[in-house]
């Protein structure tokens, strides 16, 4: 790398221009008696070029690949060459900063990446980096406050990233700092905004949905959360979670029971008051702990049911009630002919008053066991002997048995005239009682919530929760019959049937031979069938297939196309024309160095002696090769001081590999002949190096 041209420009950009002739340092090696340079003073100079700046008109080109006649356009400074940094070096001492900077531009090594970059040259690090071809506006900074856009000159906000598909921030945590990598993404589209976990198979744990109202989603400062609050409103602060909509509802998760089985061996005591709904069912369960319960219904079995003496008693299953007791001594004489006056439900009370026992109705408040979630049927209610039994559906209990033996003195031989439930009512006449049937209104206790479901497995005719039918009786798989000797002949079909009699069928109205040759036309818009009518097609003709061409232009990048009553199309060029234009700019380049070289070569077609060239004999020269492009021997002529102890032409290509070294042993005015050996046709570089620093490079084009 060419340092001092880079000190050079940053000299033009701190300080004037100011050049100055001095006396010449006696000191300084003189050329040896008999040398063809003429003795004279060498200036002592400040800032040297070497051919390598080019300034013209107040722009400045610094570089060896600047060229005589060098075309500015519009720039002040131009670097230009293959290696190109600018650095920054501060020389402040004590605790005044002093870091110093560099500016990067594109890598050193063929093959290498192409880049602007900020280096700090300190620490040894890269701060800022834009790499070749990051497109318009990848960072746009605003005038309107600062405002930064990635993707847009035009941020409205203070960090705005505009793109044509999803634009998403990643947040990666990358291990270097020993934590466990992890790497989450924040985008946006037109289906949702959402944070995707991008490491654990670019799962969507949280989404929102466009057009999403305000207060969807609130959370408040006592860590309860909101759905649905309406303007600026937040939770309830007593409430963990505030649900504040008015047209929707609460949905539980839906659990098959095969599923709410599985969950249920997961759960233990910690989980107690957990809720889900069966789809199978159609019921609300919750766990108490080590069971799911159906919540809100009622499935209680009877702890007690019992004649315990004269005492009749009744407990239910966790009603937290001590065991209910009727005295029924009030009702025993031993004589057993009464009837019964009144029996019947009037409310929640159950009222009894037997015949002539001098003593009020009986009344026993039964709401206490009335929560109207009893969806219950009795599976068994009957008298079986002198035991009166009773079965719930879904107690989960065995049938509940009341011995009313010791109310039976053997002196009543009445029989049952009437004992059933007809519709709500159940009826009960006793013989020779004289008194009418007695009735029971049982339509309190029923609620309709029976929803038991019919269905057949193989012969089994199921009612759920009320037994099974066995149908197989009414099966005698005498319906395995085959088809047999059938056939078509002529017009008749024969259909013949194992174990039964052939039946014919006369096909001869169907035949009417020579219709099925109908052929398909199109007379103008009229579809028509042979001898099967037409269809008229007009109504689905509108004409409208005569577009014209309205719009067809290129705009920048963009093909412009539109029809007559449609939409703009436009095509995006730029894939195919961006890098044609940059190819092209190299192309042009080539060419543009090819045509100066040919002008130098026509504005001096001879050879002039190196003392008529040489304005500085203290000064190295390298000079172009003759000829230029050649095909087999070339001639490389310098000149060099004889201050110096060490000499040598470096052949390299133009992306800066190594061919070849050239010792040169004659110091001052000298040439090396050049053979081409094993080079290929191309463009290569020779550079003169004296005490290892670089003097000058040319350029030579092998045919």
């Amino acid at each position: 790398m060419k340092f001092h041209s880079f000190i050079l420009l940053c000299v033009f950009l701190v300080l004037p221009i100011s050049i100055m002739a001095q006396e010449s340092d006696s000191s300084l090696a003189q050329p040896p008696i008999g040398s063809p340079i003429v003795d004279r003073d060498v200036p002592t100079r400040d800032i040297i070029h070497a051919d390598d700046v080019i300034i013209n008109g107040g722009s400045l080109c610094v570089g060896f690949d600047c060229v005589n006649g060098e075309s500015f356009g519009f720039d002040t400074v131009r670097l230009k060459e293959n290696n190109l940094r600018i650095h920054f070096d501060d020389t402040s001492v004590g605790t005044f900063p002093g870091n110093d900077w560099r500016i990067t531009i594109n890598d050193q090594t063929n093959g290498g990446e192409s880049y602007f970059a900020v280096d700090d040259a300190t620490a040894g690090n890269n701060p800022f980096r834009i790499e070749a071809g990051a497109g318009a506006n990848a960072i746009h900074v605003s005038s309107s406050g600062g405002n930064v856009g990635l993707g847009t000159n035009t941020p409205v906000v203070e960090l705005q990233i505009t793109d044509g598909d999803t634009p998403t921030m990643r947040l990666e945590q990358n291990g270097s700092s020993g934590f466990t990598p992890q790497t989450w993404d924040i985008a946006g589209n037109e289906s949702n905004f959402f944070v995707r976990d991008a490491t654990n198979g670019s799962t969507l744990p949280f989404r929102i949905q466009p057009g999403a109202p305000t207060g969807t989603l609130s959370l408040g400062d006592d860590g309860n959360i909101g759905v649905g609050m309406a303007g600026t409103n937040y939770p309830n602060p007593n409430a963990s979670i505030d649900l504040n909509a008015t047209n929707k509802g609460l949905q539980l998760n839906r659990l098959t029971t095969v599923q709410r089985d599985a969950l249920g061996v997961a759960l233990g005591a910690a989980e107690v008051g957990v809720v889900v709904f069966n789809t199978d069912d159609g019921l609300l369960y919750t766990w108490d702990g080590a069971l799911w319960k159906t919540a809100g219904a009622d499935d209680q079995t009877a702890d007690v049911f019992q004649l315990n003496g004269n005492d009749l008693e009744l407990s239910l299953e966790d009603d937290g009630v001590a065991t209910l007791t009727v005295d029924l001594s009030g009702y025993l004489d031993n004589t057993d002919d009464q009837v019964a006056d009144v029996f019947q439900l009037n409310g929640n009370n159950l009222e009894l008053s037997l015949e002539d026992d001098g003593v009020a109705t009986q009344t026993v408040d039964l709401s206490g066991f009335l929560d109207n979630t009893d969806d219950q049927v009795a599976d068994v209610f009957q008298l079986n002997g002198n035991n009166l039994e009773l079965s719930l559906e879904n107690d989960g209990a065995a049938t509940q048995i009341v011995d009313l033996s010791g109310y039976l003195d053997n002196t009543d031989d009445q029989v049952a005239d009437v004992f059933q439930l007809n519709g709500n009512n159940l009826e009960l006449s006793l013989e020779n009682d004289g008194a009418p049937t007695q009735t029971v209104n049982l339509s309190g206790y029923l609620d309709n919530t029976d929803d038991q479901q019919l269905s057949l497995t193989g012969n089994t005719l199921a009612l759920e929760d009320g037994g099974n039918v066995d149908l197989s009786g009414y099966l005698d798989n005498t319906d395995n019959q085959n088809i047999s000797g059938s056939g078509l002949a002529g017009n008749i079909l024969t259909i013949g049937i194992s174990g039964g009699t052939s039946e014919d069928v006369d096909l001869s109205v169907f035949n009417n031979s020579g219709t099925d040759d109908q052929q398909l036309t199109l007379t103008g818009n009229s579809l028509d069938l042979e001898d099967g009518g037409s269809v008229d097609l007009s109504g689905y003709l509108d004409n409208t297939d005569n577009q014209s061409i309205t719009t067809f232009n290129l705009e920048g990048n963009l093909l412009k196309l539109q029809l007559e009553n449609s939409n703009v199309v436009e095509v995006d060029l730029s894939s195919i024309l961006i890098p044609l234009e940059v190819e092209n700019a190299s192309q042009q380049l080539q060419i543009d160095d090819l045509i100066a070289r040919v002008e130098f070569l026509e504005a001096c077609a001879c050879q002039l002696p190196i003392d008529d060239i040489i304005s500085d004999p203290n000064s190295p020269y390298l000079f172009q090769n003759i000829p230029n492009p050649y095909g087999d021997v070339t001639s490389i002529r310098y000149y060099i001081p004889f201050e110096y102890n060490k000499a040598e032409i470096v052949l390299t290509t133009v992306t800066g590999q190594i061919l070849r070294r050239i010792p040169v042993n004659k110091v001052g005015e000298g040439s090396i002949e050049f053979s081409r050996t094993a080079l290929s046709s191309g463009i290569y570089l020779y550079t003169l190096y004296l005490d290892g620093k670089r003097i000058d490079t040319k350029r030579m084009l092998i045919d």
